[in-house]
């Protein structure tokens, strides 16, 4: 069997093959920051020298150009539909599941040489893991479902929020559609501003645990 072209593989400064997915979540919140305007060989130069990665500029700009990422892309895919930013630093809640934040995060599993996503959904009053996807590969439709799942379990009251960062699969119109026909306020964290999501950030690292390459979520109090 023909393996994948050594272009098309990247590789961490330790040689452990790195996925795609996480080279895409890198160029996003690298993009965040308010003074990045890069085309994809700044970027390129940038996942060299800054995150010690090997990889092509050819893989850059494939990624890139699928994921809307490329300088012209990113501006049109950026205006497809107004964003709801968020105007408090932190959610003012009073009352448990009347505010949630999600993310995405990445874990590297060493008995798998590869890394795993973990989608949490997460409600801010009581801190409790409200549901949660481990998947090698999260796509919108995936965000979807799992709201889906989560919602039956809540009775979804007249002001209802969600908060996410800028993640491509959160700001996809098909989500925001979604939560807009559930009449759900969905909120984006400003770029360059990871302390709008601090719990959702602090909480996701910590309800993680692996043991011989299995993941075991719980919940946690911080």
């Amino acid at each position: 069997m023909r393996g994948r072209k050594p272009y098309a593989v990247v590789k961490d400064k330790n040689g452990k093959v790195v996925d795609n997915e996480f080279v895409v979540k890198i160029i996003e919140q690298l993009f965040q920051h308010p003074f990045v305007d890069y085309g994809y060989y700044k970027t390129y130069i940038y996942l060299r020298k800054k995150q010690h990665l090997q990889i092509s500029k050819h893989l850059v700009y494939r990624l890139m150009k699928k994921h809307q990422l490329l300088r012209n892309q990113y501006c049109t895919s950026s205006k497809k539909m107004k964003r709801n930013w968020v105007k408090d630093l932190l959610p003012q809640v009073e009352v448990p599941f009347t505010y949630l934040e999600f993310d995405i995060k990445f874990v590297w599993v060493a008995g798998m040489n590869r890394s795993l996503q973990v989608l949490t959904i997460l409600d801010v009053f009581s801190r409790w893991n409200v549901s949660h996807l481990i998947a090698y590969s999260i796509k919108y439709q995936d965000v979807i479902k799992l709201f889906e799942r989560a919602f039956e379990h809540i009775t979804i009251p007249e002001k209802f929020y969600v908060r996410c960062d800028n993640g491509s699969q959160f700001i996809a119109d098909m989500v925001q559609k979604y939560f807009k026909d559930k009449k759900v306020i969905q909120e984006f964290t400003k770029p360059a501003t990871p302390q709008q999501n601090s719990h959702i950030d602090r909480v996701a690292g910590a309800i993680v645990s692996f043991h011989h390459g299995k993941c075991c979520l719980s919940k946690v109090s911080v």
